[in-house]
């Protein structure tokens, strides 16, 4: 598996730390989407050298089963953390206890709460390090530097624990980077399919037989969201394996050659969008619920 995590996060894990005081998401009902959010400035102001704030967004139950959440940038409100209510709604629905995750001292936070489960969500940002297959310019802010190598490190953790992972999007991609694929952006300039259309009618992906997507699933096709404007390609000898497939070619899901917990996934489209009460969509509801059950599980 590749280590793209850089040696100052290595540094702060051999340093000793511990859990200072709590912070509460707060509600955020602005946008089309619920929101929890939380101020850069709160949590710095609450991070020391041994210590980091507890992010947390409910009261949960002692022997509920504990759930890493990366948080996300509210694109919308400067210097602000943010996870959308979807991501988190069916894990508070079964009865686990998702708990957040800031870019800074990583391993320390992950070592404190001890998850059974890491949850890594989708997200818009640049990242350096990404392998760049078309030659297009960035400039990517060192908060964006700092949430990639974020989501790495707790790849990185769910690899070294052997814990449930589940990818969304972003996390889908960063998952294919660490285990050697690379970056291909600007999938929509020409392309049949709009993978852009997050409100639009979707499309088809073709799902491989004998993966656990297709376990999940339980069919050969489905149909799924899309809002994206980048994928994966593999790389030079990939240690993931392509799971499923639009019709364009873009990979839609990925898991490890050799996975190291019950439940390794990553997933292009947001199935947290494709859960309502119509029945459980092979693309929604049935991701979480088999990720849920991975993590009771552990």
């Amino acid at each position: 598996m590749n280590k793209i995590i850089p040696l100052f996060l290595t540094i702060l894990f051999l340093a000793a730390c511990g859990g200072g005081e709590h912070l509460r998401l707060r509600a955020d009902d602005s946008g089309k989407i619920k929101n929890h959010i939380v101020s850069y400035d709160a949590v710095e102001k609450k991070t020391t050298p041994d210590k980091f704030p507890k992010i947390t967004v409910i009261n949960c139950a002692d022997d509920a089963p504990i759930v890493a959440v990366l948080l996300a940038r509210a694109d919308a409100k400067p210097r602000t953390y943010a996870i959308e209510d979807p991501y988190i709604a069916p894990l508070i629905a079964a009865g686990l206890c998702p708990v957040f995750i800031s870019y800074d001292k990583i391993y320390e936070q992950m070592d404190f709460w001890k998850p059974s489960g890491i949850l890594l969500p989708g997200g818009s940002f640049n990242d350096l390090h990404m392998y760049m297959k078309n030659e297009f310019e960035y400039s990517p802010k060192w908060d964006d530097l700092k949430r990639a190598n974020a989501y790495r490190a707790m790849i990185d953790y769910s690899y070294s624990r052997r814990l449930p992972l589940l990818g969304i999007c972003a996390g889908h991609q960063e998952l294919g980077i660490m285990l050697g694929g690379k970056f291909l952006d600007h999938i929509n300039v020409n392309n049949k399919i709009n993978h852009k259309d997050i409100n639009g009618a979707g499309h088809d992906i073709t799902i491989t037989r004998g993966t656990l997507m297709h376990k999940i699933a339980g069919k050969d096709k489905i149909r799924v969201n899309t809002s994206h404007n980048a994928a994966i390609i593999p790389g030079p000898g990939p240690e993931f394996k392509v799971t499923a497939k639009s019709a364009d070619g873009i990979i839609e899901a990925i898991e490890p050659k050799k996975p190291w917990s019950n439940f390794v996934l990553g997933v292009q489209w947001h199935p947290e969008r494709m859960i309502s009460d119509n029945g459980p969509a092979p693309g929604g509801q049935k991701v979480f619920d088999a990720f849920i059950n991975a993590v009771r599980a552990k």
